[in-house]
């Protein structure tokens, strides 16, 4: 049984990086046989320098404001938390690790579209030449539309459905990803698969397309810090390239059609800058992935009741296909 708070989370989520804004608030689980706490310390580093110690006599641990002053893009946080109840302390936590997104000011890339307005999904391609070994690289995109991205012909993260879905006129989500791996000295290739998704596609109860913008586009900005210490910077411009690809159409109602018989068109030049968007944001909630079942059934984890002091626990889903209905197959108590 824990003796320290655990479950350290943000409000915001990531795929292989925990991305936040500049001012996340933070939430933790109190120590298992605890109901209650009337303080607590908060021991954060940023960029890897400690902070003085924060304490603040409050008995809330859900959603706590971000106690120092607001954090910039691609900082780094490591954080843990102490909890108190009258005379009793808990031990620290283990520390939980995120990062700040990249924010508005600091969006260098340009929004890039496909040439022509189809609705079939499209490949949007640039470079980036690296003139020295890397040392961490961070790369950021987002889109008006559903997309993937990959580096170098490597798929990057394991989310689906990205950026989620949003209201598009007033929130736009980004995804952050840890991409040094994949980058190499000289010239290398970013893509993106960029379709119509919730954007433009037949969606809502009037199937309505093209209801919240009449072309998709993507933003991507590439960061790269050199084993030298320098650093530089690369995004979507007017330097990239466009051509459809196999997949003819791609939304939430009428699904993925694929026809690889199509021969591949000749790349053309992308549109710059031929939407409008909202100020980027990073998603609260955790990303959509795929899982493929094991042994042809279905595991999942959740926590009851939505309780944060809970631990997940595993439950086994009976699924029946090619439609799925699962039903969770409980275990006696």
């Amino acid at each position: 049984m824990s003796r320290a708070p655990f479950n350290l989370r943000t409000d915001s989520a990531g795929d292989d990086l925990v991305v936040t804004g500049p001012l996340p608030r933070l939430s933790w689980a109190l120590p298992r046989s605890w109901s209650g706490q009337d303080r607590y310390d908060l021991d954060i580093r940023v960029d890897g320098a400690a902070r003085p110690v924060v304490t603040a006599s409050v008995a809330g641990h859900l959603f706590v404001p971000w106690p120092l002053s607001a954090l910039h893009s691609g900082q780094r946080v490591s954080w843990r938390v102490r909890a108190h109840r009258g005379e009793e302390s808990s031990p620290w936590s283990v520390r939980h690790d995120f990062e700040a997104g990249l924010f508005d000011g600091d969006w260098l890339a340009r929004w890039v579209s496909p040439p022509d307005a189809s609705h079939a999904a499209h490949l949007l391609a640039g470079g980036a030449h690296l003139h020295a070994p890397v040392a961490a690289a961070r790369l950021y995109a987002t889109a008006l539309g559903v997309y993937e991205t990959f580096v170098n012909g490597t798929r990057v993260g394991t989310a689906e459905l990205t950026p989620g879905p949003t209201s598009y006129a007033e929130t736009l989500h980004a995804q952050a990803h840890d991409v040094t791996h994949l980058l190499r000295h000289g010239d290398n290739r970013l893509e993106v698969l960029l379709s119509d998704g919730r954007y433009r596609g037949d969606d809502g109860t009037r199937r309505e397309r093209d209801a919240r913008g009449t072309a998709t586009a993507a933003r991507v900005q590439l960061h790269i810090r050199y084993e030298d210490g320098t650093r530089a910077v690369f995004g979507s411009g007017e330097d990239w390239i466009a051509r459809r690809g196999a997949v003819v159409a791609a939304d939430p109602t009428g699904g993925r059609r694929t026809d690889f018989s199509l021969p591949a068109p000749p790349w053309a030049p992308v549109r710059v800058d031929a939407v409008q968007a909202p100020p980027v944001s990073w998603p609260p909630a955790p990303p959509v992935r795929k899982e493929p079942p094991r042994d042809g059934v279905l595991h999942m984890q959740r926590r009851p009741n939505r309780d944060l002091n809970a631990e997940p626990r595993e439950e086994t889903l009976s699924c029946r296909l090619p439609y799925p209905t699962c039903r969770p197959n409980r275990s006696p108590n």
